[in-house]
């Protein structure tokens, strides 16, 4: 089949695009070879026609080395794995500090969705996979939604170090698993609008996102914000160890 992707950043769980050592673009680039025959076979012949020594012969290596990258065809296939959650973490982490949490962590997910509509083969791979999981969801589905929970807690690890350590431990936990959720189903949201084959433009995502996100407030019976949240004065102590400028947290005693 022809290759509508050609030239084209093909693994969309890939890190920002930085410096990097010989080995380390060896291996992405293995990586990106992998996934893009996993989702041409899908795509020509169906999920379960696929078979992983199918798609190391495709990307012209071993059916072992396909098992350093991924743990199954279908991870492959939905992503998002383990360079992406890494990437993100490391982003987060450095965001300006008086950044309140979900803001922070919704920052950086919207600056992966920026500009996407500027890349149609990009968002055509986006759709594909989209397309993927909604044609065959009990293949596919499980291993996306674990794909996400897993990118969930590692993004929740990341917020929760920016939250105050006079909290309980388990407090903190569960706070950065709510944050990371809360953006993580923003971007679901809007991702799940845009990536719809009926849809053509689907705008800036970005921003799409950033509304979205600005809207949460309303839920709770507050007004809708207009962009990021404000931040107080105050002084605190973050999981981070440094002073933190931003609104002043209170913990009931107990």
């Amino acid at each position: 089949m022809q290759d509508a992707w050609e030239g084209v950043e093909v693994d969309p769980d890939a890190p920002s695009d930085g410096p990097r050592g010989l080995r380390e673009r060896k291996k992405l680039a293995t990586r990106r070879a992998l996934r893009r025959a996993a989702l041409e076979l899908a795509l020509a012949k169906g999920p379960a026609a696929v078979t992983v020594e199918a798609i190391a012969e495709a990307a012209g290596v071993a059916p072992r080395t396909f098992f350093n990258y991924f743990s199954a065809k279908e991870e492959a296939l939905v992503g998002p794995g383990e360079p992406l959650a890494a990437a993100l973490a490391a982003e987060v982490r450095s965001r300006p500090a008086e950044e309140p949490a979900l803001w922070a962590i919704g920052e950086v997910i919207a600056g992966r969705l920026e500009g996407l509509r500027s890349r149609p083969e990009q968002l055509a791979l986006w759709r594909a996979q989209a397309r993927l999981v909604r044609e065959h969801p009990g293949t596919l589905l499980p291993w996306q939604l674990a794909a996400f929970a897993a990118l969930e807690e590692t993004l929740a690890t990341a917020v929760a170090e920016r939250l105050p350590v006079g909290w309980g431990g388990a407090e903190v936990r569960a706070l950065g698993r709510l944050a990371a959720g809360t953006a993580m189903g923003a971007a679901r949201v809007v991702l799940d609008e845009a990536l719809d084959d009926a849809v053509g433009d689907p705008g800036d995502l970005g921003a799409s996102y950033r509304r979205v996100l600005a809207s949460l407030p309303a839920l709770v019976g507050g007004a809708q914000g207009s962009g990021a949240p404000r931040v107080r004065g105050g002084h605190r102590q973050t999981a981070r160890g440094r002073g933190v400028r931003g609104a002043r947290t209170r913990t009931k005693e107990r």
